[in-house]
């Protein structure tokens, strides 16, 4: 169990479509892009991405900023290879520099994901406070897997990673964080935000329910600040219960009120009617 994953605003440049062949003999289209991966140290990675296009695709001018999701491979002292998934271009038209640029949200530096194996010890770097890992991670990237090497690192005399343990040599981990720098053997480090540790499978009893009806559909905006279709819950376990005689029951308030003398059911009618038609502060009484 492995991937590697690049998420960040790239900078495009030097569109080129090309054709490859397949064995079926037929051709897939690709565009390829010149950008950069930029560090937190200042240090600019030289990448190629590669995204499928279509044999009508229109390419990126120069300068286009964009947000990429992107599989990684990241060889030492080599370009830096990217299969994208999506690349949303910002709009807006990038030979007006400094008008562009101001539309793009001031993230310059790409956040990476991965799962991957510890492949040794934890070292600690010269500031001595900052520890670091290698990890091994696997990738299906530009038709065949590649394996990439990155250091995990975090600043040990923060607050939230002082408590932290390194991991073990050999386990699986998923981390989580920015691309910070790169060293003189050409290994990318990864400052690290979160780290999830012996990452494998776990079994659950848990089973997913599904909506007994769809809601009819409603005009939504393109971005939700509030969650305001969420299933409703249910303080009460019986407000759940699909007995048609129940329901029947709730259908009427009169037949509650002309029906709560009868000596063998007056407690559970009435509990049934406070509980349906009563308003809130008559239940409590």
């Amino acid at each position: 169990m492995s991937l590697f994953s690049v998420i960040g605003f790239l900078g495009l440049a030097n569109a080129e479509r090309i054709a490859s062949p397949r064995p079926n003999g037929r051709e897939v289209w690709h565009c390829f892009y010149a950008t950069t991966l930029q560090c937190s140290s200042g240090i600019d990675i030289p990448v190629k991405i590669r995204i499928y296009s279509p044999f009508n695709d229109v390419v990126h001018m120069n300068n286009t900023v964009a947000f990429v999701i992107a599989k990684a491979f990241c060889p030492p002292n080599d370009l830096v290879l990217l299969d994208a998934y999506h690349i949303f271009p910002v709009p807006g038209n990038p030979a007006d520099e400094e008008e562009y640029e101001s539309r793009a949200p001031d993230c310059p530096h790409p956040f990476v994901s991965g799962i991957g194996i510890v492949s040794g010890r934890a070292e600690v770097l010269a500031d001595g406070v900052t520890k670091f890992f290698p990890v091994v991670v696997n990738e299906y990237v530009q038709d065949s897997v590649k394996t990439s090497t990155v250091h995990c690192a975090f600043n040990s005399s923060h607050p939230r990673w002082s408590n932290t343990p390194v991991p073990n040599p050999n386990s699986c981990i998923h981390f989580f964080g920015t691309i910070a720098d790169i060293n003189s053997a050409g290994i990318v480090r990864v400052d690290v935000e979160n780290i999830a540790l012996n990452v494998g499978p776990t079994s659950t009893n848990e089973t997913v329910s599904s909506p007994n009806s769809l809601a009819s559909p409603v005009k939504r905006r393109k971005f939700n600040a509030i969650a305001a279709n969420l299933p409703r819950g249910s303080s009460s376990p019986q407000r759940n219960i699909p007995s048609s005689s129940i329901a029947s029951f709730m259908d009427s308030s009169a037949w509650f009120q002309c029906n709560l003398h009868l000596p063998c059911h007056n407690l559970f009618l009435w509990d049934l009617y406070r509980r349906f038609h009563l308003p809130h502060h008559q239940k409590q009484l």
